[in-house]
């Protein structure tokens, strides 16, 4: 998936997927998180091409890049 110049709202629902997001432009970029809860978060690690890889206890690896915010299931965040 990837945003646009603006502030731009991305919503993950599938706990085992592997997916790319790019917020592209903008500041507030956020990524929530729907079957996730912070405890999942296993790490947050430099990826190919100025990605970043977020994994989760399930195995699950999401990439990310220009995204300032991860929110979980349990309503906590992670300012990037």
């Amino acid at each position: 998936m990837v945003g646009g110049a603006g502030q731009d709202y991305f919503y993950l629902s599938n706990p085992h997927s592997s997916d790319t997001i790019d917020g592209r432009g903008g500041d507030k970029d956020a990524l929530t998180f729907l079957d996730h809860a912070s405890a999942d978060l296993t790490g947050i690690s430099a990826g190919n091409n100025g990605f970043l890889e977020v994994s989760f206890s399930n195995g699950q690896v999401t990439h990310v890049s220009n995204i300032e915010y991860l929110i979980f299931n349990d309503d906590q965040s992670i300012r990037l």
